[in-house]
């Protein structure tokens, strides 16, 4: 057996070793738990249930936030219902599998009469549902989806008074939490992570103190029996994002509505949320996978280096990549204000941004290529006759490995996505906006590659961390200053991991292949469907 065959079957051991415990211990996660999908008046709700329950129980609606799901709201669900909640979950017009647009005000912000209907559909059925007692409902929201509820329960208050309790989660306003009232919205809980921007943490002291002026953070005041508790917990170490994760604040939230919903229900204990740390097994060890797939996909141990392919010197990469983030800056400021031009939120700037950022890097890297800033690939010592015999054999088995990899990688991506953040459904406008951003994306991804693009491979992973950073602090420097979407930031971190993983397999492709496009496309298209299917749908 060769060195590269024993290579091969290391890297499967391994790579099963973590797939294979961490994919059945994320098919036991619902145990105890029945689980149904349905669409209520064009709203698609996800329902979560305690199984085995007699009776009637309490029922709550879990709102998510915008740019997400219900999907990544299924951690605090699974805690509610396994303390003996029945759960509705909805997916916000434009979100998730809800093909409808989100309608748009006159100033380009989200309509808050849609998200009140939409939670009046969700609710008016829950409340109608043989299991559920219609006298015990609770609503939770994050972020938006927190707005929404807050609206929602200050409305209910003063009318119907089906709502006992709301817990807000990153509440980005406090403008409709009426002065001076205790019970308006009946009993509210205010949460928001020590990570996370002030806003929050001013908007949650905000509606504290619309009830009771004297109020300190961290603790409660009035009662839940005559619906005027209200208090406000802050969660330690989490930002927006991994605050709905978060054990700690699954605790609070059950605790207050087993004070104030299901009163005289106690003792629920939320264990942490073990899905998402196998997740990250599970995306380490389709990494790890990847690595056998694609020599076998491509046939070669490694891929001698062309003679008339250049290679930007590394000097001159990094302030390529500065030049190239400056302009794409330059140019998505020039949005702002502007009508969006795809159905998509987000969508417009993140054309523009990395269209624009890989034009600058093709220009950068041709014209350096002029001025005789490059250098010629050498070849790697190494194995010549094993290399020989397992080269690629023409540009179409290429395409087809190239094609047959990211098909993998979007389907782990998928996998990952439906059990995080979102439904990873490309649904309504969806299906055109995709190849538009996917179209974008190999732009950039591929003017990237010709810049990092070297025969050492050391090198070569010094200079693509230091371009994803470059890009990363670009974006956020773009949000403070140049008027990019705040939302931008929110997504920080789900973009770096994505941008690690990635990057990993396009070093593997880059070191089997030389074709600058191979690795651009497993980069691109796995990342443009995470953006066409995270952002939400808009309409005016």
């Amino acid at each position: 057996m060769t060195r590269t065959r024993v290579s091969i079957w290391a890297y499967a051991v391994v790579a099963l070793l973590l797939t294979v415990p961490a994919t059945v211990a994320i098919s036991r996660a619902d145990t105890g738990i029945v689980r149904t999908a349905t669409v209520v008046s064009g709203v698609p709700v996800t329902v979560l249930a305690p199984d085995g329950a007699v009776g009637k129980l309490p029922g709550v609606v879990v709102a998510h936030g915008f740019a997400s799901s219900s999907t990544i709201m299924e951690s605090l669900g699974v805690s509610l219902a396994r303390a003996g909640y029945v759960v509705a979950m909805p997916d916000f017009r434009g979100h998730g599998e809800n093909a409808a647009p989100l309608p748009l005000g006159p100033d380009g912000t989200v309509r808050a009469d849609v998200l009140q209907d939409d939670l009046s559909v969700v609710v008016d059925w829950l409340a109608l549902q043989p299991e559920v007692d219609p006298e015990h409902l609770g609503l939770v929201g994050h972020s938006m989806g927190a707005g929404a509820v807050v609206r929602f329960a200050v409305a209910d208050a003063t009318g119907p008074q089906r709502i006992d309790a709301t817990v807000a989660v990153s509440l980005p306003s406090a403008d409709d939490v009426p002065v001076g009232d205790v019970a308006v919205p009946r009993d509210l809980l205010l949460m928001w992570g020590s990570a996370e921007r002030p806003i929050f943490e001013a908007a949650g002291e905000e509606a504290l103190k619309a009830g009771y002026p004297e109020g300190v953070v961290g603790q409660s005041y009035g009662s839940g029996a005559d619906g005027t508790a209200r208090g406000t917990f802050v969660v330690p170490g989490v930002e927006h994002i991994g605050i709905v994760f978060s054990p700690v604040a699954a605790q609070q939230m059950v605790d207050w509505f087993d004070s104030t919903v299901a009163v005289g229900s106690t003792g629920h204990t939320v264990a942490p949320d073990s899905k998402v740390l196998w997740l990250l097994v599970l995306l380490a060890g389709a990494t790890v996978g990847f690595v056998p797939l694609a020599r076998l996909a491509f046939g070669a141990r490694r891929a001698e280096p062309s003679e008339h392919a250049p290679v930007v010197r590394a000097r001159w990469v990094i302030p390529a990549t500065v030049a190239s983030a400056l302009v794409a800056s330059l140019g998505g400021a020039l949005l702002a204000g502007r009508p969006a031009l795809l159905p998509l939120s987000v969508a417009d700037y993140t054309v523009v941004w990395f269209g624009v950022a890989g034009l600058v890097g093709w220009l950068i890297a041709w014209w350096l290529g002029r001025r005789g800033a490059t250098g010629k690939s050498v070849d790697v010592p190494g194995d010549e006759t094993e290399a020989a015999d397992s080269r690629p054999r023409g540009v179409g088995r290429q395409v087809l490995a190239t094609l047959a990899l990211t098909a993998y990688l979007v389907a782990v991506l998928a996998l990952a996505s439906q059990h995080t953040w979102s439904d990873f459904a490309v649904v309504g406008a969806r299906r055109w906006v995709l190849p538009v951003v996917e179209v974008t994306m190999i732009v950039f991804f591929w003017a990237d590659e010709r810049l990092v693009a070297r025969p050492s491979r050391g090198r070569r992973i010094l200079l693509v961390t230091a371009n994803r950073v470059i890009v990363v602090v670009a974006l956020m420097l773009a949000v403070a200053w140049l008027g990019a979407p705040g939302v931008l930031i929110l997504w920080v971190p789900l973009v770096a991991l994505f941008f690690v993983l990635l990057a990993v397999c396009a070093h593997v492709v880059s070191g089997l292949t030389r074709e600058r496009w191979a690795p651009a496309v497993v980069q691109a298209i796995p990342l443009a469907y995470v953006i066409a299917t995270a952002f939400p749908l808009i309409g005016s």
